[in-house]
């Protein structure tokens, strides 16, 4: 009798442990269910979000206003300082030293030099810079915002001119580009 009666408590359990884990699976059916509508509400919401600051760019470009493509900060395009415009992106002034070494890395040498080239005459033209031929005849570092190594314009970097060598840049074929500290 003792065992009969624990066999019918066993399936008591068994059939409330069968219900209890079919409510569950409905449960657990329905949260899907929920979480995927709630999925593809979010989507929609984030593709005109997506869309809305598309159309804000575009306005902003129309109104004279071009990003960085680093920083991603907001610059007047009429301001022809703030900007340098290597064709595929703008950088801003600030994030040229970080910038271009890494570009420049990432380019062959028949595209690195015509755009290293329009960024020494922007630098020099709008932020004062200066072209220094031997490294001993640099300014001390606490005066100088930041340098760069460049190939010299006038050889394309090759250290001869015309057959002969090249007095630019002492026949090095580079030359330190330095933009000065600006005093606060």
């Amino acid at each position: 009798m003792i065992i009969y009666i624990a066999y019918v408590i066993f399936d008591c359990n068994l059939l409330m442990n069968n219900r209890l884990q079919l409510h569950q699976v409905a449960l657990l059916r329905a949260t899907i269910n929920t979480m995927e509508n709630g999925l593809s509400e979010i989507l929609e919401r984030l593709a005109r979000a997506e869309r809305e600051l598309e159309q804000m760019r575009s306005g902003l470009g129309l109104l004279g206003v071009k990003r960085c493509s680093t920083c991603q900060a907001f610059f007047h395009s009429t301001d022809s300082a703030a900007l340098f415009a290597d064709g595929g992106e703008s950088v801003c002034y600030g994030c040229i030293p970080t910038w271009w070494p890494a570009r420049s890395e990432t380019l062959p040498s028949i595209d690195r030099l015509p755009i290293e080239h329009r960024l020494v005459r922007w630098l020099v033209a709008h932020h004062n810079a200066r072209l220094i031929q031997q490294s001993h005849k640099l300014p001390d570092e606490s005066v100088q915002e930041f340098r760069l190594l460049t190939s010299c314009e006038q050889c394309e970097g090759t250290g001869k001119l015309l057959g002969g060598h090249c007095h630019y840049c002492g026949s090095q074929g580079a030359m330190w580009l330095v933009v000065p500290r600006v005093a606060d």
